[in-house]
C-alpha cells in the first residue's frame, strides 16, 4: 500500500495515472471531420479542374473544326515534291496535294497503277469488276496499323479517264466499302476520295499532282501529320518504282500518249 502522505499529495495536486485518463472522443470526432472535409474539398477541386479541361478542350476542337480557308496551303519542298494542304470549315480532317515531276508515259502509270504485286507494305490485294468500256475496276487491299489499331481495308473504286483536248490523264480511287461483305479483321474504310493527275509536259516528263482526302479512322490530331508525311515519303518513290518494274510494256488503245 501506498504511503498515505504520497497519496494524500497525489490528491491534492491532481496528479493523477494516465493509464486511467479518459479518452477525449469529442477532440477525435472533430479530429475526423476536419479529416474528411479536406479530402471533400480536393476531391471538388480535382472535379472542378477536370470540367475546366474538358470544356476548354471542347471549345479547342469547336473552334478548329470550323476554322479554315478552304484554300490549299505550301507546306514546303522536299526532295523535289512540293505538299499543300486544305482545312476547310466543319472538317477536322484535312486534304493533301503533292505535286512533282516524273519520267514516264501515260500507259506505264496506268499499268503501275493496277499492279497487284507492288511491295506497298499492303496484302490481300486482288482486282475484281473490271469494265473496259468505262475504265472502272475494283480493289480490295488490306494494310497493318500500329498495335492497337486493328488493320485496315480498303475497297475502292478506280476509274481511269484521259482528256481529249489536254491528254492529261486522271486516276481516281474512291471508297465503295459496301462493294463486299465486311471482314471481322478490319477496320473497313468508308471514306476515300482520291486522285492523280498527270499531265504530259512533252519530252517524256509528266507534271503529277496527287490529291489524298481520306479518313482512316483515327483522331485528326493524328491523321493530319501522318498523312503530310505520307505524300512526302512516297511520292519521290514513284518514279522508282516506274523504273524499277520491266514489265510495263503494254498498250491500252483509249490512252493517247504524247510525244
Amino acid at each position: 500500500m501506498r504511503n498515505k502522505d504520497a497519496a494524500a499529495f497525489e490528491e491534492s495536486t491532481g496528479n493523477e495515472n494516465p493509464a486511467a485518463k479518459p479518452i477525449n472522443s469529442t477532440t477525435q470526432v472533430a479530429s475526423g471531420h476536419k479529416s474528411r472535409g479536406r479530402v471533400r474539398k480536393s476531391l471538388k477541386l480535382l472535379l472542378y479542374g477536370a470540367a475546366a479541361l474538358v470544356a476548354i478542350a471542347m471549345v479547342a476542337h469547336l473552334g478548329y473544326t470550323y476554322s479554315g480557308s478552304a484554300r490549299w496551303e505550301n507546306l514546303g519542298v522536299r526532295d523535289g515534291v512540293t505538299v499543300y494542304s486544305m482545312k476547310s470549315p466543319g472538317a477536322s480532317l484535312r486534304t493533301f496535294k503533292a505535286v512533282w515531276k516524273i519520267r514516264s508515259t501515260l500507259t506505264k502509270f496506268a499499268m503501275f497503277a493496277q499492279d497487284e504485286t507492288l511491295d506497298l507494305g499492303n496484302y490481300g490485294v486482288r482486282e475484281f469488276d473490271q469494265d473496259d468500256k468505262t475504265h472502272v475496276i475494283y480493289s480490295v487491299w488490306k494494310h497493318d496499323f500500329p498495335w492497337p489499331f486493328k488493320p485496315r481495308e480498303f475497297v475502292t473504286r478506280n476509274e481511269f479517264s484521259q482528256d481529249s483536248k489536254t491528254k492529261a490523264f486522271l486516276y481516281k480511287v474512291i471508297a465503295a466499302p459496301d462493294k463486299v461483305p465486311p471482314d471481322e479483321c478490319c477496320h473497313r474504310i468508308a471514306v476515300m476520295n482520291n486522285s492523280w493527275l498527270l499531265t504530259p509536259l512533252g519530252n517524256g516528263e509528266i507534271s503529277v499532282e496527287w490529291i489524298v482526302d481520306m479518313d482512316v479512322g483515327l483522331p485528326y490530331f493524328v491523321t493530319n501529320p501522318m498523312l503530310a508525311d505520307v505524300m512526302y515519303s512516297f511520292a519521290p518513290q514513284v518514279q522508282k518504282l516506274l523504273d524499277a518494274e520491266k514489265n510495263y510494256n503494254g498498250y491500252y488503245d483509249w490512252i493517247e500518249e504524247v510525244q
